[in-house]
């Protein structure tokens, strides 16, 4: 089980298990270079699901808006999402 706080102060917990090659198989589209911006953006909402699931991800959503006038801007979303797969300890976190 991976349990930490972000540079934002949102908490999460998830189990490393979820991290599986169903993840990295929806990850590699996303760091893959070839994939249009477009295509992999529409991804990440995906992944987030795979790994925090549902509640979390909404949960992570409304910490993200209160802190932007209500708001889940892309860029904010995905610096957060890196930050999530790589922080310490687990496969998650490998890359």
């Amino acid at each position: 089980m991976r349990k930490g706080t972000l540079s934002n102060g949102f908490e999460f917990t998830f189990d490393e298990r979820r991290a599986d090659m169903r993840f990295v198989d929806e990850l590699s589209a996303v760091l893959d270079p070839d994939t249009p911006d477009t295509a992999a953006l529409l991804r990440y909402p995906r992944l987030v699901t795979m790994l925090l699931g549902e509640d979390q991800k909404r949960a992570l959503y409304d910490h993200i808006a209160e802190q932007n006038e209500g708001f889940v801007p892309v860029s904010v979303f995905k610096a957060v999402f890196e930050e999530l797969i790589s922080s310490p300890g687990g496969e998650a976190g490998k890359k």
